[in-house]
């Protein structure tokens, strides 16, 4: 399905019924948003919006997915797979948009936890290191350290994109 085909005929449709973006998105329990970028045609409704979408609007599932209005009530049987290789071809969409958002959580996921425990590692590091040895005079040498306020932006950044990432795993796409 062509994300941009579908974005102008969803547009249309949604003057042509005189509604804002947001009472379209009221009615289907998404953001304005959300209709927003479908209308650009950044992105596809999921397919459990379709065919709400498709009564709000007035038109059949089929119109919906061709992007076009049919004359004929009837639908013939080129129509019926036409309709149902678009429909797999959403899901297939929809399945590598899925899988790429988990993959991206995953590293910032990691890039997070790494930042949590760079933070905490440098935090709970001694402050004093004693070179030498039993042979020779001792040594004491007082490392330089940061100040606190390097780990603990460490630390709080790494809290921030764990979360961000745990929510990009999480989050239901819409």
């Amino acid at each position: 399905m062509d994300a941009k085909a579908f974005g102008a005929f969803l547009a249309a449709l949604r003057k042509e019924k005189q509604m804002t973006q947001k009472q379209l998105a009221e009615q289907l329990h998404v953001t304005d948003k959300a209709v927003s970028k479908w209308e650009r045609g950044v992105g596809l409704p999921d397919l459990s919006n379709m065919e709400t979408l498709a009564e709000v609007l007035g038109i059949t599932l089929a119109e919906l997915i061709q992007c076009k209005r049919q004359e004929a009530p009837m639908v013939g049987r080129e129509e019926l797979d036409q309709v149902a290789s678009i429909a797999m071809e959403l899901a297939e969409y929809q399945r590598r948009d899925s899988r790429r958002r988990l993959i991206w959580g995953l590293i910032f996921c990691g890039i997070g936890a790494f930042l949590v425990f760079a933070g905490t590692h440098y935090l709970m590091s001694p402050t004093v290191t004693v070179i030498g040895g039993a042979d020779g005079p001792t040594s004491i040498f007082l490392a330089g350290k940061l100040s606190p306020k390097f780990p603990l932006a460490a630390i709080l950044s790494g809290c921030a994109v764990l979360a961000g990432s745990i929510w990009q795993i999480l989050r239901r796409r819409r």
